[in-house]
């Protein structure tokens, strides 16, 4: 046998790279638990006048499969309970107000949310149904911000099997309250695969979009603005062998200059924000913690 015919023979039998399945096995019936830790570092400047505040907030969320077929699923959330720390005196207006409160997301196979019920008594809870604090609440919670929320939390996998080194795209919206939202486009890498789980890392890019100029209810609208965001990545630990979502981390550093219209003035507000967001998933309440 010659070198290149046995070369060419022990190549053959050799393997290939294994595939890693980066899928969700959801049923009717599950359930888990998801804390989800955000602090945010933040400065304002307006005309001259400086501003900072740190801020966090630590929400536990029970999810539970009401329903899962090839077409999608039915999905509860169910928030346990919020905790909330700040620079900012006062305590956090919303304590206690979303314990118990319930949300519904239909989601299709794609495992994008096509339906969300539950919002208006979502409303209700924050707004004492008082119909001035509802436009103000919907201005900085809307059913499009709660949708992306929940979205990351099942969107991020490709649904195939990947090897490591594999990428694969993602496009959706980041939301930024009543300053707007980021239009993103991610790109995501199988980074590692082992024992420990499927680690996918990913890095975006952002295009800034001003608000809607219907969200009423607030004092002020942003008529220009320009927010970059120089830092928009971060990563996941899947169990690939139990199709669940282990942890994740975001991170966004931003930072730019809007235009504030204030009942027909307009003021200049340069802002910088740093936001770090950690997931952990666990098939028991963490709540207690």
């Amino acid at each position: 046998m010659s070198p290149l015919t046995a070369f060419l023979l022990a190549a053959s039998l050799t393997p290939g790279q294994a595939e890693t399945p980066l899928a969700w096995k959801l049923k009717k019936g599950d359930t888990f638990y998801v804390r989800t830790a955000t602090t945010a570092k933040q400065s304002i400047d307006v005309m001259g006048l400086k501003s900072n505040k740190d801020q966090g907030q630590i929400t536990y969320h029970k999810y539970e499969v009401l329903s899962a077929d090839k077409d999608g699923m039915v999905v509860e959330q169910t928030t346990q309970k919020r905790k909330v720390t700040s620079t900012t005196p006062g305590a956090d207006p919303l304590a206690g107000k979303l314990n118990g409160v319930k949300l519904t997301y239909t989601f299709n196979a794609k495992f994008e949310v096509t339906k969300l019920e539950g919002y208006d008594k979502l409303m209700d809870a924050l707004s004492g149904e008082n119909d001035a604090t509802i436009m103000v609440v919907k201005s900085l919670l809307s059913e499009d911000t709660l949708k992306r929320g929940v979205s990351d939390v099942f969107g991020f996998l490709p649904g195939k099997a990947a090897k490591v080194g594999d990428t694969w795209n993602r496009e959706y919206q980041f939301g930024l309250g009543p300053f707007g939202d980021y239009a993103v486009k991610s790109e995501s890498k199988l980074a590692e695969s082992g024992e420990k789980g499927a680690k996918i890392a990913w890095k975006a890019t952002t295009k800034y979009n001003l608000p809607k100029k219907d969200d009423g209810g607030l004092p002020f609208t942003i008529s220009k603005g320009d927010l970059e965001a120089e830092k928009f990545e971060g990563e996941y630990l899947f169990d690939a062998n139990a199709g669940r979502l282990k942890s994740g981390t975001t991170t966004v550093k931003l930072g730019g200059k809007m235009t504030i219209d204030v009942k027909g003035k307009e003021v200049e507000m340069e802002l910088r924000q740093d936001i770090t967001i950690e997931m952990t998933v666990s098939e028991k309440s963490l709540a207690d913690e």
